[in-house]
């Protein structure tokens, strides 16, 4: 089961039309949660290329 980190950032990961400003700030959040292991590599990895794909959407 995801934490709840995990599934707040994916909801957020997700959204369309997001700024540069708040994509980097999601970045500067999930790289401060997987350092405190709020979630885990994999699920960051998962974070990352999501928020890639929407952005060439």
């Amino acid at each position: 089961m995801n934490s709840l980190t995990y599934r707040a950032c994916k909801k957020l990961a997700e959204r369309e039309n997001m700024t540069e400003t708040q994509k980097n700030e999601l970045l500067t959040s999930m790289d401060l949660f997987v350092l405190t292991k709020r979630i885990t590599q994999d699920e960051y990895k998962e974070l990352c290329t999501l928020m890639e794909t929407q952005a060439k959407a």
